[in-house]
Order: structure tokens, then C-alpha cells, then sequence
């Protein structure tokens, strides 16, 4: 029984510890192996999910900024049914359409943003000079149509209008004189246009004007501000204006710091010392007092 005893403790010291390190060291290395394994699914997963990811982001820019090559894609029942069809298929935006373009033009005041007073002075020699700088800033849609000749189709075989981009259409380029905010103060860029069968271009953006105004009155409360619109490039042979109303308060929002007192609205003929042809411009003048309520 001693020998036996004996010889289990010497089995169990040379060998079966043995065997238990050995077991030890497998189930080190299936745990490293399984770390692996986890590594390589982990990356293959979200590997997966990005190119998902990237190709339903690709997908959907493409159809959203699918921009239409010619004006055959874009007008197929000008194509189809306007009796002069080659004139339709040679449509150029960069060229005017036949004839003076008469411009009907108005504007909409939708809100006031703010308005700035800024009292500047400085030395001159021994004079002090005092300038006073009154910043209106006012959102506005610019409401704009014209006739295309080049634009109509029959409605009775077609639909009774089109809303294209305004990005394939001649337009009128006309902005806001002496606006002293960033760039021409149009808010959206890409916008769309309505086209009647007629060839009537309805063309309505958005913009934020900035301009300076001058202050009147004992306790500088009245205050007035005026928008000169007009063409930079068509002189009044080639483009007029129709203006069609005063100033369009009916999307006002009424803002509790100011009263608006008149809106008046003046056509002009202006010779320039640049040209030898005179231009046209339509001038919007807004009056407004100060609200101490």
C-alpha cells in the first residue's frame, strides 16, 4: 500500500501536473485565437456598414443633384409641340430673348431683421466729423416675370405649366444698387421657376437687403430707406421694367419696433458716364417711425 501511495504522488507529480499546464496553455491560446476571431468579424462588420453606408449616401447625392444636361430633357413638351422646334432644341441661357424684355418687378417685405445705428467720428486737422451710419436689414421676396418666346408650346396638348431650375433659364440680372450686406443678398441660390404655356417666366427669390437710411425728425424717430433696383449689363433698348405695385405688405410680420408709415415706388431713366444709352431702375422708398410701445 505504501509503494502504491507513493507511486500515485510521483504519477500525479511527473505527469498529471504535466497535463494540467498543457491544458493551461490550450485554453490560453483558444482565448487569444477566439480574440482574433472577434477582431476580424468586428472589422468585417463595420467594414460591411460603411460601404452601405457610403453607397446609399452616393445613390442619393445622384439623385438629388441630377443636373439636366440640355433643354430637350427638360422641356419634352416644348419639344414635341412647339411649332418652331429647332429654335426650342438651340435654346442658349446665356442669350436674351428676342426683342426688348419687359420685366414686371415688385417686392414683398416679409420681416424686419434688425436695424443698426452706428455713430462714427473722427479728427480732421482740428475738425471733428461726425457721420452717422443707420443699417436696415430686411427680408424680402423679389417678385420677377417675363416673357420667353423661346419657352412656349401649346397648353391644350401639354400640361399648364412647368417648374423647372432657374439655373437653365436666361434671367434678368437684376440686383440691388449700392447693398452694402454679402454678396447680392439673395438668400437661396438654386431655385426653380414657373413657365406658362404662353412663355411667361414667374421667377420669385428670396433675399436679405442691407442698405443705409436716413434719420429725421427732433428726436430721430422717422426713418427712411430707400432700394434702387436695376439691370448691371441691359440698358433700356434691350430690358424695361414694369413695375407692377408699391411695396407688398400682405407676408409682413409686424415688427413692435417700428411703424411702417408709406411705401412708394418710382421708375427712373439714368444716363451713366460709362455708356452712351441711358438704363432703367425701379426705386422702392419705405418710411417707418420708431415705436416707443
Amino acid at each position: 500500500m505504501i509503494k502504491s501511495s507513493r507511486f500515485f504522488q510521483y504519477f500525479y507529480r511527473e505527469y498529471a501536473s504535466h497535463f494540467f499546464h498543457i491544458n493551461i496553455l490550450t485554453n490560453l491560446k483558444q482565448d487569444k485565437m477566439d480574440k482574433h476571431h472577434l477582431k476580424v468579424t468586428t472589422l468585417l462588420v463595420v467594414s460591411f456598414i460603411v460601404a452601405i453606408n457610403v453607397y446609399t449616401f452616393m445613390y442619393t447625392y445622384r439623385l438629388t443633384n441630377k443636373k439636366v444636361k440640355n433643354i430637350k430633357n427638360a422641356f419634352p413638351y416644348i419639344i414635341c409641340t412647339s411649332e418652331t422646334t429647332e429654335s426650342r432644341l438651340n435654346y442658349e441661357k446665356v442669350f436674351k430673348p428676342e426683342g426688348k424684355a419687359i420685366v414686371t418687378h415688385r417686392i414683398s417685405l416679409t420681416n424686419i431683421i434688425s436695424y443698426l445705428v452706428r455713430n462714427l467720428n473722427f479728427k480732421v486737422f482740428t475738425f471733428i466729423v461726425y457721420i452717422n451710419k443707420n443699417i436696415l436689414t430686411p427680408n424680402v421676396w423679389v417678385f420677377q416675370q417675363w416673357i420667353d418666346n423661346r419657352l412656349q408650346w401649346n397648353g391644350t396638348n401639354g400640361p399648364n405649366k412647368l417648374t423647372v431650375p432657374a439655373r437653365l433659364l436666361w434671367k434678368p440680372d437684376i440686383l440691388l444698387y449700392k447693398n452694402i450686406g454679402p454678396d447680392s443678398g439673395t438668400i437661396y441660390n438654386d431655385l426653380n421657376v414657373v413657365i406658362e404655356p404662353n412663355g411667361q417666366v414667374t421667377y420669385v427669390p428670396a433675399m436679405r437687403l442691407t442698405s443705409q437710411c436716413l434719420e429725421t425728425g427732433l428726436v430721430r424717430k422717422s426713418i427712411t430707406c430707400k432700394w434702387k433696383f436695376g439691370s448691371w449689363t441691359y440698358s433700356a433698348n434691350d430690358k424695361d421694367f414694369n413695375p407692377a405695385s408699391n411695396i407688398s405688405l400682405s407676408e409682413y410680420q409686424h415688427n413692435q419696433r417700428f411703424d411702417i408709415t408709406e411705401t412708394i415706388e418710382n421708375k427712373h431713366l439714368v444716363h451713366y458716364d460709362c455708356c452712351s444709352e441711358p438704363y432703367t431702375d425701379v426705386t422702392y422708398t419705405i418710411g417707418l417711425r420708431k415705436s416707443f410701445f
